[in-house]
C-alpha cells in the first residue's frame, strides 16, 4: 500500500518550466508482477508522480492485464458452431482490463494504492489506450513510460503474433511524436522492443533508476526518438 502522507525521496523545486510536457506511466499487471515487483511499481508510480505535479508536469498512471471472460468465451463457441471463420482473431476468451489510477488534470494520488495485479499483458493493445490518451493532452512533449516484467502473453494469443503487434504498435506511437521508454524489471525483454530502455536488475532500485531516466528524457530539448 502506499501511504497517503507518502512523499518523494527525491529532492525536487516548483517551476513552471514542465507544462509543456506530459507524462504517462503504464505499468504491466500481469500475474508475474505479483508481489515485490508491484510494491515497488507502486512505490515508483509514487514517487514519480509526486516529483512530476511539484515540477507541474501533467501526469497520468494507468495500469494494464486481461481477464477470463466467461461471455467472450461463450460468445466465441457460439460463432465457432456456426461455422464462423475465427481464425483471424487472437484473442478468443479473455477481455482487456485497463486501469486508470490517476487522470491527467488530477492531483490526488489516492487510487494508486489499488493498483494490484490481474491475469496477461497485451503490452501492443495497452500501449495504443494509453497513447491515445496521452494524444489528447495539450503538451510539446508526450512521455509514456511502460513498466514490464517479460514479453507480451494472453492466455490463448500466439506468442509471435503478440510479439509482432507490439513492434507495430511501438513503430506507429514513435511516428506519431509519442516518446517511449520501456523499463525492464528482472527482465531483459524490453531491449527487444523499446529503442529507449533499462532493464532493472535489483528492484530496490526501480524508483531511483525510472526517476533518473525520465529526468534526463526531460531535461534533453527536443523529441528523442
Amino acid at each position: 500500500m502506499v501511504s497517503p502522507g507518502y512523499r518523494t525521496p527525491f529532492r525536487v523545486k516548483r517551476t513552471t518550466e514542465g507544462r509543456d510536457a506530459a507524462v504517462t506511466l503504464l505499468i504491466d499487471r500481469s500475474g508475474s508482477m505479483a508481489g515485490r515487483k508491484m510494491d515497488l511499481a507502486r512505490l515508483c508510480a509514487a514517487a514519480l508522480c509526486d516529483a512530476l505535479m511539484q515540477l507541474s508536469f501533467a501526469c497520468e498512471v494507468l495500469g494494464y492485464s486481461s481477464v477470463e471472460s466467461p461471455e467472450m468465451h461463450a460468445l466465441y463457441e457460439r460463432k465457432l458452431a456456426e461455422g464462423e471463420d475465427l481464425s483471424h482473431y487472437n484473442r478468443r476468451v479473455e477481455r482487456l482490463d485497463l486501469q486508470i489510477y490517476k487522470r491527467f488534470g488530477s492531483n490526488n494520488p489516492v487510487g494508486l494504492s489499488a493498483i494490484d495485479c490481474g491475469h496477461e499483458n497485451p503490452d501492443g493493445e495497452a500501449l495504443v489506450w494509453a497513447a491515445e490518451r496521452l494524444a489528447a493532452q495539450r503538451a510539446g512533449r508526450r512521455i509514456l513510460m511502460v513498466l514490464s516484467d517479460g514479453y507480451p502473453a494472453t492466455g490463448d494469443g500466439h506468442p509471435v503474433i503478440l510479439r509482432t503487434d507490439l513492434r507495430a504498435r511501438i513503430g506507429e506511437i514513435t511516428s506519431s511524436g509519442i516518446e517511449l521508454i520501456g523499463v525492464g524489471l528482472l527482465d531483459d525483454a524490453v531491449e527487444k522492443f523499446y529503442a529507449h530502455n533499462i532493464v532493472v536488475r535489483k528492484l530496490d532500485e526501480l524508483p531511483t533508476m525510472a526517476f533518473a531516466v525520465l529526468g534526463k528524457l526531460l531535461l534533453k530539448r527536443g523529441h528523442a526518438r
